[in-house]
């Protein structure tokens, strides 16, 4: 659901006039990954990017991302089919962002992290909501340095979360894990894989694995994929991906296959394919 389409807006080396881009708010849906229904051409919120949605209470929840309409948002939208939504509050007590991401975990939502391009700033803040109205702060001393488009999970009863990068043009390698969202340690500073922006974290065979990255010569590799028991030890898998490298992609697992979902691939191009993996 959602998303935008920049590949008529990309103008010069690698620069995309992202408030120009058709942005969407339809929804799809699909049993196998092959064939897909448009469930709604046009969800009751505004079409946008970069949003969070949650499975969560057997109900889906959305949150946050840019709209080029409104700006950034800070509403709260619930659905129970995906289809009808409902915005339950108009305004979160978090600040507007884009490039967070979002967990369930311990009975709660969870977001972390994102960006403001308009009052640029980054941040490393954690949210924590039990119901989707109320939104609380966790804590006030995240170690993390503040980042966007990183990448999250939850394993072994810990939220991981890895990479990312500030408005400074830094993107990082650390990886770190919380067993309570509000104590955050630094599992490694140094994983054998490079830094990565836009990436995905899922866990698959009981293992976490780190999914995806540009791999143009700017962005200093290939496009590879590792896996680890900890965390903190990682082993690359015998071959890389035949998909061409990507960010902002959407990675999950589901029917016992690890499925990616378009991005934007190296050549700066935003994919509209379907990958799956089962080993």
């Amino acid at each position: 659901m959602g998303g935008l389409d920049g590949n008529q807006d990309v103008i010069g080396d690698h620069n995309v006039v992202y408030w120009k881009a058709p942005h969407f708010n339809d929804v799809w849906t699909s049993e196998d990954g092959i064939s897909w229904k448009l469930e709604t051409a046009h969800a009751a919120w505004s079409p946008r990017r970069s949003m969070s949605v949650l499975l969560f209470k057997d109900s889906l929840w959305m949150f946050g991302g840019w709209t080029p309409t409104e700006g950034y948002e800070t509403g709260i939208w619930k659905s129970d089919d995906g289809v009808t939504w409902t915005q339950v509050l108009a305004s979160a007590p978090w600040p507007a962002r884009e490039g967070q991401t979002a967990e369930v975990f311990q009975g709660k939502m969870w977001m972390i992290g994102g960006v403001n391009y308009d009052k640029r700033e980054t941040k490393n803040d954690v949210w924590w909501s039990e119901d989707g109205f109320r939104w609380n702060k966790a804590t006030t001393t995240i170690p993390w340095s503040s980042r966007w488009d990183h990448a999250t999970t939850v394993f072994r009863d810990k939220i991981f979360l890895s990479g990312g990068m500030d408005l400074q043009k830094h993107v990082f390698k650390d990886v770190w894990s919380s067993s309570d969202g509000v104590n955050w340690e630094l599992v490694t500073a140094t994983p054998p894989w490079q830094e990565r922006q836009g990436h995905s974290l899922v866990v698959f065979h009981d293992m976490l694995w780190t999914i995806g990255r540009l791999n143009e010569a700017a962005a200093g590799g290939a496009n590879d994929i590792w896996y680890s028991k900890d965390g903190a030890v990682w082993e690359k898998t015998k071959e890389d991906p035949a998909w061409l490298g990507r960010e902002d992609h959407s990675a999950l697992v589901f029917d016992g296959r690890i499925y990616v979902f378009e991005g934007m691939n190296s050549k700066w191009r935003w994919d509209s394919e379907v990958w799956v993996s089962s080993n």
